[in-house]
């Protein structure tokens, strides 16, 4: 689905723009394709709602019922808890990013809906320019999200096998 969708932009953004604007052959491009182009562009943005919702309530099901209960029951048992603490807070950062990123991307695609590409093809090929940025700016905070949630991974684990020393001695 994500290669249609980077085909759909790509395909309107295959020219590279001249410092004045776009050529004529490559407006008349955007004019010409523009009915398909937005048939997929509002497909991608359809799709796009339920997948931002159930990784938002899974990523806020690890915040909520796994890492802040773990750590809860690290502090009730004095553990050192400081690097599990960062984690956390550098995790629902990461979360808090991912969200204002997202609105960011959604605004920009229903922005780029909007916009008449066969009477405003320069207009529509800067949009999808735009979107296209937000969605890679996306893509890089997803990645962070999960990154950190690998990092607690690592962290827990490293834990399990100390205290499997500690317990095996």
């Amino acid at each position: 689905m994500i290669a249609a969708a980077l085909f759909a932009l790509a395909s309107v953004a295959y020219a590279q723009a001249q410092e004045s604007g776009l050529s004529e052959e490559h407006k008349d491009h955007i004019k010409v394709n523009c009915h398909t182009t937005k048939s997929t562009l509002t497909r991608l943005h359809t799709n796009d709602g339920p997948t931002y919702v159930n990784r938002n309530q899974t990523y806020f099901s690890i915040s909520d019922k796994l890492i802040a209960r773990f750590n809860g029951r690290l502090a009730l048992s004095s553990y050192d808890m400081t690097q599990f603490a960062r984690l956390a807070r550098d995790y629902n950062a990461a979360l808090s990013s991912f969200r204002i990123v997202y609105g960011r991307y959604d605004d920009a695609m229903a922005n780029l809906l909007k916009i008449d590409c066969t009477k405003q093809p320069e207009r529509f090929y800067a949009a999808v320019a735009s979107a296209r940025e937000k969605r890679a700016e996306l893509h890089e905070t997803i990645a962070k999200v999960n990154d950190m949630i690998s990092q607690y991974g690592q962290a827990v684990a490293a834990l399990g096998e100390q205290l499997k020393e500690d317990t095996d001695r």
